[in-house]
């Protein structure tokens, strides 16, 4: 799938980190993954997917509630290109994150946090 550059797997609720590892080390042209729902996931999978996918412009993370800034920092550090993350209802992300977005991600334009209030309790208010 070395041509492949767009691929929704999204509500894929048995999705595990080793297909996703598997789809990242083969597929290193995508630039638009929509991962969201995929409850099984963890740091495992984006971890791959930033070190495998440097040309990620587009990741849809949100309710992968295993998900931790760990995860989203390799993503901020390894995807230089990256404008538009969802990580609504990822209630393990912190200020790290986002402040790593914030500072190695060039042109950010969407960093969607935010579907429920209540799941965001490690998050504070920050300056970017």
């Amino acid at each position: 799938c070395a041509k492949l550059t767009t691929i929704n797997l999204g509500s894929c609720r048995n999705l595990t980190d080793a297909a996703v590892i598997a789809l990242a080390t083969h597929c290193a042209n995508l630039t638009t993954i929509d991962l969201s729902c995929c409850t099984n996931l963890t740091d495992a999978a984006v971890i791959a997917l930033a070190t495998h996918c440097a040309n990620l412009t587009t990741i849809d993370l949100g309710n992968c509630t295993k998900i931790t800034d760990a995860a989203v920092i390799a993503l901020a550090t390894h995807c230089a290109n990256l404008t538009t993350i969802d990580l609504g209802n990822c209630t393990k992300i912190t200020d790290a994150a986002v402040i790593a977005l914030a500072t190695h991600c060039a042109n950010p334009t969407t960093i969607d946090l935010l579907r429920d209030l209540d799941h965001c309790a490690n998050l504070t208010t920050i300056d970017l």
